[in-house]
């Protein structure tokens, strides 16, 4: 994304690093309701400030 550089470093963080790391095993079932609460909490502070979610693909 060339008018957010930030956005397209962090976007290639995830994608290169993060998203590879998460589904290399399944989350422990004891952590699963803690993931969806910052999942949920992350989607409502990107919406209130504005910017474009990081995780498009769990928005929908």
């Amino acid at each position: 994304d060339d008018a957010n550089p930030l956005y397209a470093q962090l976007y290639a963080a995830l994608m290169d690093d993060v998203y590879a790391n998460e589904l290399r095993a399944p989350l422990p079932a004891a952590l699963e309701a803690a993931q969806n609460t910052a999942r949920t909490q992350y989607l409502t502070d990107i919406g209130q400030l504005g910017y474009r979610s990081f995780l498009p693909h769990v928005e929908k």
